[in-house]
């Protein structure tokens, strides 16, 4: 058992190499009376400019996983593609998580997957099937394989680990074979490395399933030794899996302190380990997964650096509905009213946002709420001016009641119109389904009146004196959360926003009343006390932080109806430069900034190297083209927002990827327990309040 190996084989097997990867083959005995063992080292390639992104990458892993038969260039005697081979597919609460925003229900059956179900469920005895496992490598899993081995409940058995399984399990699982005479059933056993999720082509988190061990609250509440290094340990593996998927090994750079610079030394650590090994490497030299040849930078930040971007309200599409309604991994759900004459019903719906198949979705997600709003409307326009266009291609005579149109110009029309209804349907259903959307979001927005708050947390996060004091919007409407937000930002922001504490103790004394508490205040002050005064200004050039998306007035134009206008303000949006994203500019162009000045180096192929495995900062080194940006503490989309707008303004490529992503009540609830108090609100008394 090759701790390191890629894939193990207990019995025969056909293992697929995709392309731009390479193999390599040793034979090992594995115990003396047991069986020999044939290690497959499958090396992630470096593949050409265009290379899909880390995603797709992800994906493509997956579907190799359940049919590596299924390519292209295999095909059978007649010339056509194989028929895939039926199979059950099993995962645990974390495979489910990974497979959920990769591969659809209807791809799962076109890759030969007839059946999906959870490890830990009761499941019976089927013949003549090939089970496909896909879990993460624990002792309780490992059990419960060596339980379905006992009890024959399938003919063959893949497994696939999420992350390189340790020797012990796989001696347990080569006893329990040999003891069930069940070691020719398994035909293939192998470490995947897949253990992240990829929200999106350029968006990771760590886990869903108990993501509270990798929360800020996690990583900075009064943990034992033992809990904090086994919340480390789970980054660290997570992150060394997304460097694998990636093909390349990074130059890491960090934050000092912290739960960063363990991480990053944990990982530095790791990498230099397993590039130690003369056999089984998971990587080589060469260009990385975006196709270039110069090794991509991974900065590892501590959310301390921005303790304010997790509270502030938004107003771009993707991070209203992660902070307003019940959003993950990329599906989205939301209460629907309708009204029939006096009888209103509400109704529970689902929507899932993928921007590989939502065209709608990849395009505007970044985009300001109201200019969303005016796309949906002319895009639902645009449709039913094609349905038209399509109920009258079967007309017989020309417009004006010209000549008649030829039977075969006719024909023609209703085919093309035929061949293009299906994909005209199903853009109308997500633009309607768009539209129900927006409008929950809208009511939110209008309910608990969201502008007034971002246009007050915009003035005092850009440093520049609020037009409207803090006790004005507080007292005049949203949720206790909302005032609870709003607060907790003044206090972390403090005077560089021209703000008098007597409007804080003000504001904090209303919220007392209301019955919240106020926790959260208290360890924004401890914060405060905490860092240097420099680590939440602008470092480049003693410059002014500019506004984060831009300025509301109202409005006064748009296209179509006014359902979205009414008691909602329009954004002018402007450019958007937050924390992380000017640290990461600076990293990447190897700047020296307020910011940056104190990350630490470290370059895992390097033979020596300073205390913790840190390295001085080389000099006149080019810029990077490529990075992953991984924020320790949770990390949410407005910041996955700024990365991409940077990316594309500098034509960089850049990943995203936090612990979890956050909303921002959750968030707050984090600084609740740390301050020393039990919630938000005591019961419903504070809500009740903030809507009188």
């Amino acid at each position: 058992g090759n701790n390191h190996g890629c894939a193990y084989s207990i019995a025969s097997a056909r293992v697929h190499v995709p392309p731009n990867h390479n193999i390599s083959i040793e034979l090992q005995q594995y115990h003396s009376h047991v069986v020999l063992q044939m290690v497959l080292v499958i090396h992630p390639g470096m593949g050409p400019p265009g290379t899909p992104s880390l995603r797709s990458k992800h994906a493509d892993a997956i579907r190799s996983m359940i049919n590596p038969t299924k390519q292209d260039e295999d095909i059978d005697d007649v010339g056509l593609p194989p028929e895939p081979q039926w199979k059950v597919l099993v995962y645990d609460q974390f495979g489910a998580d990974i497979l959920s925003p990769l591969v659809s229900v209807s791809e799962l059956r076109s890759l030969g997957v007839t059946l999906y179900l959870q490890l830990h469920s009761k499941r019976e005895h089927i013949p003549d099937t090939t089970v496909v496992y896909f879990v993460l490598p624990t002792k309780e899993n490992v059990d419960r394989i060596c339980k379905d081995l006992s009890e024959d409940l399938y003919d063959k058995c893949q497994l696939n680990f999420l992350s390189c399984v340790p020797s012990e399990l796989l001696e347990q699982l080569a006893m329990s074979a040999l003891s069930s005479s069940t070691s020719t059933t398994i035909e293939r056993v192998f470490d995947m490395y897949s253990n992240f999720i990829s929200i999106e082509d350029d968006l990771f988190i760590m886990q869903q399933h108990h993501r509270e061990q990798v929360s800020y609250l996690a990583l900075n509440g009064p943990a034992s030794d033992a809990e904090m290094m086994q919340s480390i340990e789970t980054i660290v593996s997570a992150l060394f899996c997304v460097v694998v998927s990636m093909g390349t090994v990074p130059i890491i750079r960090c934050s000092r302190d912290h739960a960063a610079q363990m991480i990053a030394e944990q990982l530095d650590k790791k990498l230099r380990a397993h590039l130690k090994l003369s056999r089984n490497n998971l990587f080589k030299d060469g260009m990385s997964v975006t196709g270039s040849f110069q090794r991509p930078l991974l900065a590892i930040v501590d959310r301390h650096v921005d303790i304010s971007t997790m509270l502030h309200h938004t107003w771009t599409y993707q991070a209203l509905a992660h902070d307003l309604l019940e959003y993950k991994l990329n599906r989205v759900a939301y209460d629907d009213a309708e009204t029939k004459g006096e009888t209103v019903t509400v109704k529970r719906k689902t929507f899932d946002l993928d921007s590989r198949v939502d065209r709608f979705w990849a395009a505007n997600r970044g985009k300001p709420f109201p200019h969303v709003a005016e796309a949906v409307e002319h895009e639902l326009a645009d449709c039913k001016r094609k349905e038209e266009q399509i109920r009258g291609a079967g007309g017989g005579a020309a417009e004006g009641g010209g000549a008649p149109v030829s039977l075969t110009d006719n024909t023609s029309k209703i085919r093309d119109a035929v061949s293009s209804l299906p994909q005209l349907l199903e853009q109308k259903r997500q633009l309607t389904a768009h539209m129900s959307l927006l409008v929950a979001v809208m009511d939110k927005i209008k309910a608990r009146k969201l502008d007034d708050y971002y246009g007050l947390e915009e003035e005092m996060m850009s440093e520049t004196q609020p037009t409207q004091r803090l006790m004005d919007v507080a007292g005049a409407g949203g949720s206790a959360a909302d005032q609870l937000r709003l607060c907790t930002i003044a206090v972390l922001v403090g005077s560089g926003a021209g703000l008098k504490e007597s409007d804080i103790t003000a504001c904090e004394e209303m919220l007392t009343k209301k019955g919240c508490d106020t926790a959260p205040l208290k360890y924004a002050r401890e914060l405060v006390k905490q860092r240097s005064r420099k680590s939440n200004r602008l470092a480049a050039d003693g410059q002014q932080k500019e506004s984060w998306m831009g300025n509301l007035v109202d409005s006064g134009v748009g296209l179509g109806g006014n359902w979205w206008k009414q008691g909602v303000k329009r954004l002018l949006p402007t450019s958007s430069v937050g924390v992380l994203t000017q640290i990461v500019e600076a990293l990447m162009d190897f700047k020296s900034t307020d910011l940056t000045k104190d990350y630490l180096y470290f370059d895992p192929k390097q033979l020596r190297s300073g205390a913790g495995g840190a390295s001085p900062v080389p000099k006149g080194r080019a810029p990077f083209d490529d990075a992953i940006v991984f924020m320790v503490g949770g990390g949410n989309f407005c910041e996955y927002q700024g990365l991409v707008e940077y990316a594309q303004r500098k034509n960089k490529n850049v990943t995203y990827g936090c612990s979890d992503l956050a909303s921002a009540e959750e968030f707050l609830e984090h600084m609740t327990r740390l301050g020393g108090g039990g919630g938000v609100a005591s019961g419903a008394a504070g809500d009740a309040a903030a809507k009188k």
